[in-house]
């Protein structure tokens, strides 16, 4: 977060407006969770709101395990993280609770790496962090969007075969205006607005 700035409001947005825990706790399979954060403290704050404990693998695009694990250590989740960034710096060994694999380059390469940890860890919930380098809902050409849709309709099929939910993660730090949402191919779209600015503390 920028220097002398504080977080003075977060905002939810959803296509229903519903009770944020009711959203949580209610039937979905595939959720797209649109945020503005620059802190990921604000991004694992929501996640806290989960309204289980089960057991989550948590694949990162974007981000070390160091950072996740960092942020996540007051939950009660089974987290185990995918590591996609740093092996790009330096040679990683797996551990009990973090693997490492090379960053994948499409989305098709994102799905491989989804079927790898079903199967291996047979999660309750999966997080994808995130589809952003994939696709722009701003800017988007046409083969981005199929791209995409097709990435989303594997979803559906592996719905049918696991009780595991799906959180795809679409950073939106520019705040542009968002001209595709997918919200045919998924159960929930829920953006996240964290409005940041200067506090005034003098009376």
């Amino acid at each position: 977060m920028r220097e002398g700035y504080e977080v003075i409001a977060v905002n939810y947005w959803r296509e229903v407006k519903l009770d944020i825990k009711k959203i949580l706790s209610g039937f979905w399979n595939t959720l797209l969770f649109i945020h503005n954060c620059e802190d990921f403290k604000e991004v694992v704050d929501f996640f806290k709101q989960m309204p289980y404990t089960g057991k989550i693998v948590y694949i990162s695009l974007t981000k070390t395990n160091d950072i996740i694990i960092t942020q996540f250590k007051d939950t009660n989740f089974k987290m185990f993280v995918v590591d996609c960034i740093s092996k790009m710096l330096f040679e990683k060994l797996d551990t009990d609770k973090c693997f490492f694999e090379d960053a994948p380059s499409d989305l098709s390469q994102v799905f491989i790496l989804i079927e790898k940890y079903l199967k291996k860890m047979n999660p309750d919930l999966l997080i994808i962090d995130s589809v952003t380098p994939f696709i722009n809902f701003s800017t988007y050409s046409r083969s981005e969007i199929q791209q995409f849709e097709q990435f989303l309709e594997k979803f559906r099929e592996k719905n049918a075969l696991t009780a595991c939910k799906f959180i795809l993660i679409y950073e939106d730090l520019l705040l542009k205006e968002l001209k595709y949402l997918p919200t045919l191919e998924v159960d929930v779209v829920l953006k996240m607005d964290v409005l940041v600015g200067r506090i005034n503390w003098e009376g």
